[in-house]
């Protein structure tokens, strides 16, 4: 009996499982077939250096990332490539050609673009925190859709992005030139020094494609524009518009398209 029992207590450790936390980085769930068809891969031109463990990189036309290790932390990156990041990670994307840079920290899924296709030039689908300068022209889409530029003509940035809860991300303006942010039908400019916070929504910030310069229009307490073929009225209840041809009506956060002989009205939000 008493050879039993030590032989029983170190089974029951084996069995133990210890936690960690943060856990170990496990590797992303494979993305579906497909995801990348339409992509060619752009000139090597992005260094991607990891500057703390985890951080993964999948090539297209690959499913499957692989690690950065501590001997071999640099890596030359072209579009349509992800970056992951996980907890404690920290990760950074360097332009050689114009010295444009982006760094992640903590857990964060970007995905390389290709501005000659229409795209922008880093796409975030999860981000935690991130430091971004940006070259004359570049573009960031955010989580949700939202999209971020600087002055054309100019480099710019530091410009601090982190999700402060679990559906608002704020932006923080560190740089000496403005910020300009894409986000649903508005278009906002942030000087040196602001910040605006950002709702994660499930319909997303993908500013919309209202085509061509807006007409501003305001009814009824109700501040909106109008593009296309659109005709304003005016009256007490709300904004009025009427189509006689293709043609968006944009207001109270909404775009509502409208083809000839349609006719919508925005209404003032409750209390």
């Amino acid at each position: 009996m008493r050879v039993l029992v030590p032989v029983a207590a170190l089974f029951l450790c084996l069995a133990c499982n210890t936690q960690r936390w943060p856990g170990p980085m496990k590797s992303p769930d494979p993305l579906p077939p497909g995801v990348d068809a339409g992509v060619v891969s752009g000139p090597a031109d992005v260094i991607l250096y990891r500057h703390a463990d985890p951080v993964q990189l999948r090539r297209p036309p690959s499913m499957t990332p692989f690690p950065l290790t501590f001997y071999s932390k640099r890596e030359r990156i072209r579009s349509g490539s992800w970056v992951y990041c996980g907890a404690g990670g920290r990760a950074e994307l360097l332009w050689a050609a114009d010295g444009a840079n982006l760094i992640v920290f903590d857990e964060a899924i970007l995905r390389l673009g290709d501005p000659k296709q229409g795209e922008p030039d880093v796409r975030f689908s999860i981000l935690t925190r991130a430091e971004i300068s940006l070259a004359s022209g570049a573009v960031v889409e955010l989580p949700g859709g939202s999209q971020l530029s600087g002055p054309v003509g100019e480099d710019t940035g530091p410009y601090l992005v982190e999700r402060i809860y679990e559906e608002i991300m704020r932006l923080f303006n560190r740089s000496k030139r403005p910020a300009y942010l894409s986000f649903r039908d508005s278009r906002l400019v942030l000087a040196p020094g602001e910040r605006v916070d950002l709702p994660l929504l499930e319909a997303g910030g993908t500013p919309f494609d209202l085509g061509g310069p807006p007409k501003e229009v305001q009814s009824a307490g109700i501040s909106g524009a109008l593009f296309g073929n659109l005709t304003f009225a005016s009256d007490d209840t709300g904004l009025r518009a009427t189509a006689s041809g293709p043609g968006v009506l944009s207001g109270n956060g909404v775009a509502v398209d409208l083809v000839a002989g349609e006719e919508a009205t925005l209404l003032p939000l409750a209390p």
